[in-house]
């Protein structure tokens, strides 16, 4: 970032001293114009949509709640049949194998989350979440689910808020909320030219909030497809690939790229 702005820096202010001794004077009006257009460092909570969001590099969680993963409100699915609870089985497994063998880091298993819940709370929590959040999107700007969805529309709802100070109350005082979230999957056919293919694919995310106000600490995606296909003999369409190929791609190291305290898994 720094970088970047230096080197705006002083491409404006070569351009200003051509300018200021009258050489290319046109070709020096436009060449700041697209300056201005082109050479746009971002900054600010916008710029990074993954990662360790700003103001929380130094950020460690001292307890984190881990949530059973479930479909994003309004889930994007052509509704071909894939096995959405597969997919969240296969992700909640990678999530509690996320926290194996770190010493910086205390998860409470979904389980066990509910437990202590559901122990002075009657409801779903869960249930009760995603009614929350569907409020929070309806009518909401940014269309697109995910980080931006979740910062700009949800955690300033106060509903939203005053639910996660209640249930880091009941959940031993956890200062952070893990939610593995599913926000698009399916499977499609397609012929083209001749050419039958198959396809699966997924994209999911993690999404770290603080509970004391709901802000958004960092957030990881895994994203993948998979496809099979072949000549269009006899007019049919090849078998699916497996969901083990699909698994692979979005359950790689990138998924938990940059999470706050944890250390690199080894081989």
């Amino acid at each position: 970032m720094v970088s970047c702005i230096v080197a705006r820096a002083c491409f404006f202010l070569n351009l200003t001293r051509q300018c200021f001794y009258g050489y290319f004077s046109r070709i020096c009006l436009s060449s700041l114009l697209l300056c201005v257009l082109m050479t746009n460092c971002q900054t600010g909570p916008e710029a990074q949509i993954y990662g360790v969001h700003q103001g929380y590099e130094a950020f460690v969680p001292a307890r984190t709640a881990i949530a059973a993963s479930q479909a994003w409100p309004r889930l994007n699915t052509n509704k071909a049949n894939a096995n959405l609870g597969e997919l969240c089985q296969r992700f909640d497994q990678e999530v509690a194998a996320g926290f194996d063998q770190q010493p910086y880091l205390q998860g409470l298993a979904p389980s066990l989350v509910t437990q202590l819940f559901t122990s002075k709370e009657q409801g779903d929590w869960q249930s009760h979440m995603h009614n929350l959040w569907l409020r929070a999107i309806h009518g909401c700007s940014e269309q697109s689910p995910g980080p931006r969805q979740y910062r700009n529309c949800i955690a300033p709802l106060p509903e939203w808020q005053i639910f996660l100070a209640k249930f880091a109350g009941l959940i031993r005082n956890s200062d952070t909320l893990l939610l593995p979230l599913v926000l698009a999957y399916g499977e499609e056919q397609e012929d083209r030219r001749g050419i039958f293919s198959a396809k699966r694919y997924a994209d999911l995310e993690l999404l770290l909030i603080a509970t004391n106000n709901g802000e958004l600490l960092w957030s990881g995606k895994g994203t993948g497809a998979v496809s099979v296909k072949q000549a269009g003999i006899n007019q049919e369409y090849p078998a699916y690939p497996p969901w083990e190929r699909l698994y692979e791609h979005l359950f790689s190291p990138l998924l938990w790229r940059d999470f706050p305290g944890r250390l690199p898994r080894t081989p």
